[in-house]
Parts: structure tokens; C-alpha cells; sequence
């Protein structure tokens, strides 16, 4: 019976998600949409004040953009800004583990909630079922506390089933290109906060060229957008 109730509140938790699951189009496509555009003003931007020096600017892309600002820094002397970049995304990736740890936690509780929520609402509806009861009987304060007590035993009989049920979707496909996107947008997230804080890369800003720093700055705004957009697929993907 805990089984057969597991998988009823399964099949519910699906359709619900099935409904969440239709704006994921809107959403992404708003968000690139919009990176494309600031891709497309950045580009403009720097083909007008790099025309004069005889810097190419090629076409950017969401996938390519950083390699493309990187190349024209270095064109420019930017030596100094690329080693402390390589630093400090050096320093950010040994942590690397430490994040995907703390991002699998969080998705594991998480999926916990809403597998627990279901199964509850599905073995609430069966025992008021079972004492002839319907949700509105529920605003009497003593048959709430019986019905909470019946459903509260039957789902520490059923911890077993949950467990196997939160295992297995931790294990799932879905999950885990979630935590792998939500990990990957979270270390972008903090190179991009360490290359505007490391004082390393603020010394190297100030002995560059003044094209440098015009040319770090836009990148240090695309990348804080690309993390936004990156966090908004984990979303979505979640």
C-alpha cells in the first residue's frame, strides 16, 4: 500500500512539474534574448573605439564571447590581466568540489521536500478516505489532530520507500545535469566576484592600457550577466 501511494503522489508531483516545465521556454529564450542583445551593443562598442588602433573585432557569441576579450587584451598588452585572471580562476577552481558538494545538498533537500510533501498529501487524502472524512472536517482542531497522528505513523512506515524514491532521483539524468549546471554557474559566479575584489587583478588593471581596462570592464559585465543566465538554466533545469 505505502508503495502504491508512493507512486500515486509521484505521478502528481509530475503533472505539477509538467506545468512549471512550460514557461522554462519563455524564460530562457527571454534571458537569451537579452544576452544577445548586450553581446551584439558590446561588440558595436568596442569595433568604434578599437577601429582606430587596428584591433579585429570578431563576431561574439554567448559560448565565445570571453575567448574573443581575452584575445583582444592580450592584442592590447594585456599580459599582467590575464595572469592574475588565470589565479584567480586557478584558486577558484580548487574549490570547485566544495561547491558541487554544497550545491548536491541543496538539491537534495530539496528533492526530500517535495517528494515528502507529495507522499504526505497522498496518504492525508487516503486516511481522511479511510474515516470518512473530507479536508473540510480538517477546521475541527481535534479531528485535525487525529488525522495529522494516522498520517504522521504511516509515513514513518514509509521512510524506507521515500529514501529509495530520493536516492533514485538524485541518481536520475535530470538531477544531475542540474547539479552540474547549477555547480558550473556558481564557480563562474565567483570568479566573476573575485576578478572585481582580488586586489591582484585591480594592480594589473592600473598598469594596463587604458584599452585594457575599457575592454575587462565590459567583460567583467558580460560575465556577471552570463552567470545570471547560467543560474536561470539551472532553474529551469531543476
Amino acid at each position: 500500500n505505502g508503495t502504491a501511494k508512493l507512486q500515486e503522489g509521484t505521478a502528481a508531483l509530475q503533472s505539477g512539474l509538467n506545468t512549471l516545465v512550460a514557461n522554462n521556454d519563455s524564460l530562457n529564450s527571454g534571458a537569451r534574448q537579452v544576452f544577445d542583445t548586450l553581446l551584439a551593443a558590446a561588440q558595436a562598442q568596442l569595433s568604434a573605439q578599437l577601429s582606430s588602433a587596428g584591433v579585429d573585432v570578431p563576431g561574439m557569441t554567448i559560448d565565445n564571447y570571453g575567448d574573443v576579450l581575452n584575445d583582444i587584451m592580450n592584442s592590447l598588452d594585456g599580459a599582467a590581466y590575464q595572469q592574475a585572471l588565470a589565479a584567480v580562476t586557478a584558486e577558484v577552481e580548487k574549490n570547485r568540489p566544495s561547491v558541487e558538494a554544497a550545491v548536491t545538498a541543496a538539491v537534495r533537500e530539496q528533492v526530500i521536500a517535495q517528494v515528502t510533501d507529495t507522499v504526505r498529501e497522498q496518504v492525508t487524502q487516503a486516511v481522511l478516505a479511510s474515516m470518512g472524512l473530507t479536508q473540510e472536517d480538517l477546521a475541527d482542531e481535534t479531528v485535525k489532530s487525529q488525522v495529522e497522528a494516522a498520517v504522521s505513523g504511516q509515513l514513518a512506515g514509509m521512510q524506507t520507500q521515500i529514501d529509495a524514491a530520493v536516492d533514485a532521483q538524485m541518481q536520475s539524468d535530470a538531477v544531475m545535469a542540474l547539479i552540474a549546471s547549477s555547480t558550473e554557474a556558481k564557480v563562474q559566479e565567483l570568479i566573476s566576484q573575485s576578478m572585481q575584489t582580488d586586489p591582484r587583478v585591480q594592480e594589473a588593471l592600473a598598469a594596463a592600457s587604458e584599452g585594457v581596462k575599457a575592454v575587462a570592464s565590459l567583460k567583467a559585465s558580460l560575465d556577471s550577466y552570463n552567470a545570471f543566465y547560467c543560474g536561470l538554466q539551472s532553474y529551469t533545469a531543476g
